[in-house]
């Protein structure tokens, strides 16, 4: 039975609880809400979102929508994430770029990376592919190949990208530098309409994140380097730039999940050590290399000194290569 003297402190400590901003109070995670991503439905990103949402529904109960805001290149997802109440319920799937080479690339980012939004999770690792297409003959398949075949095609010279200022654009440029060939390195807005190109011949070759090349399904598009540091275990014979004379090219892109800032520690930590527990299973490695992602597995503050890293990278980059700023 509580005394009078009980409920006197306990009143006394609600009083003083009421006081403290809710984002400094322990948060426990909503078992709904969404998560947004900017890219288009279809693409490597979108169906490791759907994947990983449904493992994590049966894991732990959190059922979460997959939101897609492919307007803006990325932007308008993560504007509506940016201004989100900092409950947890609505959490942004970002890919790396928007995160790390936009702030050199628009002159005016509606969000800043570091400030506006609490890292939670890296959940993969990408590495790019230079993808040759139907228009390419089929006994080409090495970079010199492509390169001496380009150089009697100039009117093949276009090297496809998906999004300016993404890391497909920074490995196009740097491949074409390293080359020194006249590549014309070209931007689509989505994936799924460079592959369109890449597939009816109007494109003979692009730069893909990894994971979207089985997909194509057509014969004739094959991948003959790679951008990562080592080799794809799908594609034994395929080289990594570097082995492939392309200098000291290694470009890593990722996808992340970020909250809005001002959610609390407490359940950014909760939901990092969630999503890491998944990802020591092997349902997730399953999923990984059928996307053919690798397995990073950060806290919260590595996460942001990894941005921090990358931002600084990509910024000399962009110098680098004189592209022009965006100025919306």
């Amino acid at each position: 039975m509580l005394d009078r003297r009980t409920l006197l402190h306990a009143g006394a400590a609600a009083t003083l609880l009421a006081g403290v901003p809710g984002t400094l109070r322990a948060q426990s995670m909503p078992s709904t809400g969404r998560l947004i991503f900017g890219l288009a439905a279809g693409s490597v990103g979108s169906r490791f979102a759907s994947a990983v949402l449904r493992m994590m529904a049966d894991d732990y109960d959190m059922r979460y929508d997959l939101q897609i805001i492919d307007t803006g290149e990325g932007l308008d997802a993560a504007r509506v994430v940016k201004v989100s109440p900092a409950d947890g319920a609505t959490l942004l799937q970002a890919q790396a770029g928007s995160m790390t080479v936009f702030p050199s690339i628009y002159e005016r980012l509606p969000y800043d990376p570091l400030n506006d939004f609490v890292p939670i999770a890296i959940l993969g690792e990408y590495a790019y592919a230079l993808v040759l297409g139907p228009a390419v003959p089929v006994s080409i398949n090495t970079v010199d190949g492509y390169l001496k075949w380009v150089t009697d095609n100039p009117d093949f010279r276009d090297l496809g990208f998906s999004i300016y200022g993404s890391e497909g654009h920074l490995a196009a440029l740097s491949f074409a530098r390293a080359k020194e060939v006249a590549l014309r390195p070209q931007s689509y807005r989505t994936p799924l309409s460079m592959f369109g190109d890449l597939r009816s011949g109007a494109l003979a070759a692009c730069v893909a994140i990894c994971g979207n090349v089985p997909t194509l399904g057509v014969e004739g598009v094959r991948a003959v380097a790679v951008s990562g540091a080592r080799r794809q275990a799908v594609w034994p014979e395929v080289p990594t730039f570097k082995e492939a004379g392309v200098g000291d090219i290694v470009i890593n892109g990722w996808y992340g999940w970020f909250g809005p800032s001002g959610i609390s520690n407490s359940l950014a930590r909760s939901l990092n050590g969630n999503i890491r527990k998944l990802q020591a299973t092997s349902k997730y490695a399953d999923l990984q290399g059928r996307l053919l992602l690798d397995n990073v597995m950060l806290d919260p503050a590595q996460i942001t000194e990894r941005m921090r890293s990358e931002i600084g990278l990509y910024k000399g980059m962009v110098q680098s290569f004189g592209l022009s700023r965006i100025s919306g």
